[in-house]
C-alpha cells in the first residue's frame, strides 16, 4: 500500500511482544495513556507511542520450494517474490509470472485475473496491452477503513514533475458523533482547476 505510506508509520516484520491493552474476546494487550496515544512493546524491547494501532497481516509467496533459481527465474531476496518487467516476464526465457508472487504487483484477486488475461491475449491473441497498476484501487479491510488509487505524490511528482501537479490535504469530520478522517488528492494538467 505504497499510497498510505504519507501520514502514516508502517512498520513491515516487526515482532509485536506486548500490546497492553485487554480487547474483547482477544488476548492482544498495549498501554493508553490517554485518549488518544497507545504504547506499543516490541520484541527488541524498544518502545514507541502511537495514535492509532492497527495490527494486520500480510501475505507472504510460498515460492521456497519451486527451484525457481534451477529455472534461472530471479527472485528478490528479502521477501520471495518473483521479479518481473513490464509485461511480466521474468529472467529466465518464455516464464511469467502474475499476481501476489510478482513483486511490485499488487496482492488483488481481481488486479491478477485481469493480468492473466491480458497476457493469455499478447501470448496467443496477438494483443500488446499491458496491466495498468498506476490507477487500481487498494484498501485495508479493518474497522480503520484506508484506500488508495493511482500514484503516489512521490511518483506523480516524478513522473509529471513537481509544478505539474496541485497537491490537496483535509481533515474532515461528517458528523459529530463520528471519527475523523483525512484525505489528500493531487492533480495535474487541465484537471488542476477544477474543484469539488
Amino acid at each position: 500500500m505504497e499510497n498510505l505510506k504519507s501520514h502514516v508509520n508502517i512498520l513491515y516484520a516487526k515482532e509485536v511482544n506486548e500490546l497492553q491493552r485487554e480487547m474483547d474476546k482477544t488476548k492482544v494487550k498495549f498501554t493508553q495513556f490517554t485518549d488518544d496515544e497507545f504504547q506499543v512493546k516490541f520484541s527488541d524491547s524498544s518502545t514507541d507511542v502511537y495514535d492509532t494501532v492497527v495490527w494486520a497481516m500480510g501475505r507472504d509467496p510460498q515460492s521456497d520450494n519451486l527451484n525457481l533459481a534451477a529455472a534461472g527465474v530471479d527472485t528478490d531476496r528479502s521477501s520471495g517474490r518473483i521479479v518481473v518487467a513490464e509485461d511480466d516476464r521474468t529472467s529466465a526465457q518464455d516464464v511469467y509470472a502474475i499476481g501476489d508472487i510478482a513483486l511490485g504487483r499488487p496482492e488483488l484477486t481481481p488486479t491478477a485475473i485481469r493480468a492473466g488475461q491480458l497476457l493469455a491475449q499478447r501470448l496467443f491473441g496477438g494483443g500488446s496491452q499491458l496491466m495498468t497498476y498506476d490507477t487500481v484501487p487498494t484498501t485495508v479491510f479493518t474497522p480503520l477503513e484506508l484506500g488508495t488509487i493511482g500514484l503516489t505524490e512521490e511518483r506523480a511528482s516524478e513522473q509529471f514533475g513537481v509544478n505539474a501537479i496541485e497537491v490537496s490535504s483535509s481533515s474532515l469530520c461528517l458528523f459529530l458523533s463520528l471519527n475523523c478522517f483525512f484525505f489528500k488528492v493531487f492533480e495535474r494538467g487541465s484537471n488542476c482547476n477544477k474543484r469539488w
